[in-house]
């Protein structure tokens, strides 16, 4: 009989909230998502809907004690693991806005997947013009023809006495300008990000909730899900940076091209005699990765 567990129950968490969570190392995006694809404009109109108090959706969060293998860096702005005394909170659903607002808070730079071109995420703005029609964008990443009255998110966020003396010099902001970046600030400080908690500690639940979730097209493959359940911290293992090695090996004696699924069928056959995916699914971890050296040293 299959048994039924607690649904987990929604909660919310502000803005500086969740920076704070993913410069501490607490949040965390594993691996196995996809690559940042969001051009700034995404990110422009995400952040358009916060200010204005639009809901932007909900983040779903795997929090757990495992360790699985996560982005290290956003951009050009390195993250510090997960301290020892701390549980991790792995993003299941939300990558792209959850980058994009860590992104956008710290001004980060990232390269474009596939092209050798930048996103730079301090060129957003917020246009305090107070003549703009409600249906305008407030939070822009062009400038417009007249600009004066435009600041840059960074400074919006930030905003204090020094920030507002710095604006006012430079770009001849009027009180009145202060007063409505202030109310942007606060409209920035004050909105509930969504956020349902899996506290399930199986890896296998949290997988399965991110393969139902990303049904539209990021199904995560076999070998995506063995990088997942195999990582190890404290043994150093990443079976998708130890594969990457045994590509360079083989291409450099002309076998490129070999799949992963042929390491990953050949550690089922020696430990339980049969490569099927669901026994491939079912390899204990500790006998993969000892057995790792000897399954590539055949290959």
């Amino acid at each position: 009989m299959t048994t039924l567990r607690p649904q987990p129950k929604p909660d919310s968490r502000k803005y500086q909230d969740l920076i704070a969570d993913i410069e501490k190392g607490v949040i965390k995006i594993p691996k196995f998502q996809r690559e940042f694809v969001w051009p700034i404009e995404k990110t422009a109109a995400l952040l358009d809907s916060i200010v204005k108090g639009y809901p932007i959706g909900t983040f779903i969060l795997w929090k757990t004690n495992q360790r699985m293998a996560d982005v290290k860096d956003v951009g050009n702005i390195s993250l510090p693991a997960t301290p020892d005394d701390r549980q991790v909170e792995y993003v299941l659903d939300g990558q792209q806005r959850m980058t994009s607002l860590f992104a956008a808070y710290r001004g980060a730079q990232i390269p474009r997947a596939g092209s050798k071109k930048v996103t730079d995420f301090v060129e957003i703005y917020v246009n305090l013009d107070p003549t703009l029609p409600d249906d305008a964008q407030i939070v822009v990443h062009a400038l417009p023809d007249d600009p004066h009255k435009c600041v840059s998110l960074k400074d919006v966020l930030s905003l204090n006495r020094q920030v507002e003396k710095r604006l006012v010099a430079n770009l001849g902001l009027t009180d009145d300008d202060l007063d409505i970046a202030d109310k942007f600030k606060q409209a920035f400080a004050t909105y509930d990000f969504s956020l349902v908690t899996l506290t399930r500690e199986d890896i296998d639940s949290a997988i399965e909730v991110f393969t139902r979730i990303n049904t539209g097209g990021s199904v995560l493959t076999l070998f995506e899900i063995m990088v997942a359940k195999t990582y190890d911290e404290e043994k150093k293992f990443d079976m998708q940076v130890e594969w990457q090695k045994v590509e360079s090996d083989l291409e450099e004696v002309g076998y490129d091209g070999v799949s992963p699924s042929t390491i990953l069928q050949l550690l089922a056959l020696v430990l339980a005699g049969e490569a099927k995916r669901a026994t491939i699914l079912g390899l204990d971890k500790v006998k993969v990765i000892d057995t790792w050296p000897k399954a590539v040293s055949a290959i």
